[in-house]
């Protein structure tokens, strides 16, 4: 058993089982054990449907830079197990060309990517190790420290990240509806954190998904006017001010494709992830979330159960396995944090609103010099 199947197994305990079914834990473990070790160093989690009783659950990990990201990606194979190694195919791909995007010289206007997660629509493969969703965010890192705007060389990044895992081009139209985007996201500086993208590759569609995180409503409404979203803002306006006056950070889920979506998401958190353990509005968020039927009252209970912490026992293995992880440098203990991240409520048009709640994972290391 690798050390981030028992980093799991510590943790599975403590998430609800009225959120994370024994299906769906024992479809995660499957994932877990044929997964590189070093997932367990970052932050990973579940999505979890909130609006019925239905208790399948999807599974997200995380890498960055700081982790040789790149290089565990490559890794990733199902070797030895009773999986195929197709699931792990596109990953290694995307992992290669994210490696060679490191390694460019670096110019006046480098061209990057962090953030990368893996997101295993478990829902919808129960039978088999599914291709997961790559979630990146692209950024320009420019020799003063600055990393605003360029959506040229943005662009230019989703293009060679979309050839590399999938394997083909992305269309004329798309590119085109994707500039737009960007185009109109930059406008008047209207995000607070840039831009992520997601290619869901175990989705029929070929088209992409964008995260956009924007301060204000009246912002948000705007970008949609000019992208020519199809949907009635007539409807949309008083649901999405509602949800702004309720939290303080939200995040728009966009998918684009031949044209732009009726779908979108909106992601409703608040300030440096804090959870119900420290901030108290969370209760007034969930309340909503049940007297609108967005969210079993059980599920509702799990979520403010969720948030904790333990230290680790097994972390001695870790350090043996990853003495050269500069992420572990001179730490001596590992803790394991519980975090509700964000809840998500997908609105496609209709009265008929979904929600998802997302459990997060994060590892903290403690240095000898902390103790002292």
């Amino acid at each position: 058993m690798s050390y981030f199947s028992e980093v799991y197994e510590s943790v599975i305990p403590f998430v609800p089982e009225q959120l994370v079914s024994a299906e769906s834990r024992q479809r995660i473990r499957h994932i877990v054990n044929v997964l590189p070790k070093e997932y367990a160093l970052r932050t990973f989690g579940f999505e979890c449907p909130l609006t019925d009783a239905c208790a399948d659950a999807d599974f997200l990990v995380s890498s960055d830079i700081t982790m040789d990201g790149p290089s565990i990606m490559m890794r990733a194979s199902a070797a030895g197990s009773e999986f195929d190694d197709s699931g792990f195919e596109r990953v290694r791909e995307f992992g290669a060309f994210w490696k060679e995007l490191v390694s460019r010289e670096k110019s006046d206007r480098t061209l990057l990517m962090n953030d990368v997660w893996l997101e295993y629509d478990l829902i919808d493969n129960p039978a088999k190790l599914p291709v997961p969703g790559i979630f990146f965010k692209p950024y320009v890192e420019q020799q003063n420290g600055e990393g605003t705007g360029h959506q040229d060389v943005i662009i230019d990044l989703v293009c060679q990240a979309y050839a590399a895992a999938k394997k083909q081009q992305l269309s004329r139209q798309l590119r085109d509806l994707l500039e737009k985007c960007l185009v109109a996201d930059a406008a008047g500086n209207q995000t607070q954190k840039g831009i992520h993208v997601a290619m869901m590759l175990s989705r029929a569609s070929e088209g992409l998904r964008l995260v956009l995180d924007f301060a204000a409503p009246g912002l948000l409404f705007s970008f949609l006017e000019s992208v020519g979203w199809p949907g009635s803002f007539e409807t949309l306006k008083p649901l999405v001010e509602k949800w702004y006056s309720m939290v303080d950070s939200v995040r728009m889920n966009v998918d684009i494709g031949e044209a732009f979506g009726m779908k979108l998401g909106f992601e409703l958190t608040f300030n440096c992830r804090r959870d119900p353990l420290r901030e108290s509005r969370w209760q007034a968020l969930l309340d909503y979330l049940v007297e609108t039927k967005l969210c079993c009252k059980s599920k509702m209970e799990g979520l403010l159960a969720y948030s904790g912490h333990g230290a680790y026992s097994g972390f001695e293995r870790i350090m043996e396995e990853s003495s050269e992880n500069e992420v572990l440098n001179g730490a001596c203990r590992m803790f394991l944090v519980r975090k509700l991240f964000h809840v998500k409520i997908v609105y496609d048009g209709t009265p008929a609103l979904l929600a998802k709640g997302y459990l997060g994972v994060i590892p903290y290391f403690r240095q000898w010099d902390a103790l002292k």
